[in-house]
């Protein structure tokens, strides 16, 4: 009897967690939704268009650079422990300096071809705004390394709640900045702007609005092993989705 009670909590909770998961998910599909319906009706059909060919660019790099980080502090059995989310947190940070530093060089790169006529003036990778809307990603970088391990504790603990509403109000941040200065501007850059926004808002309440311990980046050989082969099995799981070699 003493271990089925423990099991029908761990159950329910994560029921629960599911449960604000999906609510989440279709609410920020919904504000998305009405977002792209009143910014169709105020931007031109090119700036989606630039800013879809920058967030391809950037999301697969990121995609490629991921090292399993909140993974392995949600599987491991050090995942509540300090120094497990100070290194992992100090993994993150160098991360995301990293990614800070190969998004301005892509920037600087496609300035040079653009420059160079390497690229064809129909190419959306020719428009004189691409490089520096895409140097502006390495502020969204820079910012998602600052995230706290909150976030990933919270996932761990099945904190659903505070997840789902750090995700609302985040969309919700985003959808009222873009709207707004599309409105005012009518330039692509409002797109640029929300999407920072939403890093920002998201970055600040991982750290002051969800539950947990406050960690300090700090550096521990053995948990970094035990994060860096986690990462490692990651990068070849993906690799081998992909079919890389």
């Amino acid at each position: 009897m003493t271990d089925a009670a423990p099991t029908r909590g761990l159950g329910g909770r994560m029921v629960k967690a599911a449960l604000w998961l999906v609510g989440s998910n279709v609410s920020s599909q919904a504000l998305r939704l009405i977002s792209s319906l009143v910014l169709t009706r105020l931007l031109m059909p090119d700036a989606f268009g630039l800013l879809a060919a920058m967030s391809t660019l950037y999301f697969g790099l990121v995609m490629f650079s991921d090292m399993g980080i909140w993974q392995s502090v949600v599987k491991s059995e050090n995942g509540n422990e300090p120094r497990f989310l100070g290194t992992a947190w100090t993994a993150q940070l160098i991360r995301a300096l990293i990614l800070v530093l190969l998004v301005c060089l892509m920037a600087a790169g496609v300035f040079f071809l653009s420059q160079s006529r390497w690229i064809q003036a129909s190419s959306v990778y020719a428009d004189p705004r691409m490089p520096w809307m895409m140097a502006s990603f390495s502020v969204c970088a820079l910012l998602q390394g600052l995230e706290s391990m909150k976030l990933a504790t919270a996932q761990r603990n099945l904190h659903g709640a505070y997840l789902a509403r750090l995700e609302l109000l985040s969309q919700l941040a985003t959808m009222v900045t873009t709207i707004g200065l599309t409105w005012w501007t009518r330039s692509v850059w409002s797109l640029m702007a929300g999407t920072i926004v939403y890093s920002l808002v998201r970055t600040w309440m991982s750290h002051f609005y969800l539950p947990g311990q406050h960690v300090r980046p700090c550096w521990d050989k053995v948990h970094a092993r035990e994060i860096i082969g986690f990462g490692k099995w990651i990068d070849s799981s993906v690799s081998k989705t992909v079919n890389l070699p």
